[in-house]
């Protein structure tokens, strides 16, 4: 193997694995994002059946432990 395909291809599994950390994170970003709209929509489903909602004002002064 001469030197310029083994640089060659040391630049290349970079770029692979760079490609794959990005397409790691966007994967889970895209769950995330989809976690968030279900449970979004589990709570209007929630509020439509039962009406109970909790106010801007009441939701800031919860305190956590």
């Amino acid at each position: 193997m001469n030197k310029w395909y083994s640089h060659y291809t040391k630049a290349n599994d970079h770029v692979q694995w760079s490609f794959l950390y990005v397409w790691m994170n966007l994967i889970d970003s895209i769950q995330k994002l989809e976690a968030f709209r279900q449970d979004a929509i589990l709570a209007w489903e929630e509020y439509q059946l039962t009406g109970l909602h909790v106010s801007f004002e009441e939701a800031c002064s919860i305190e956590f432990r």
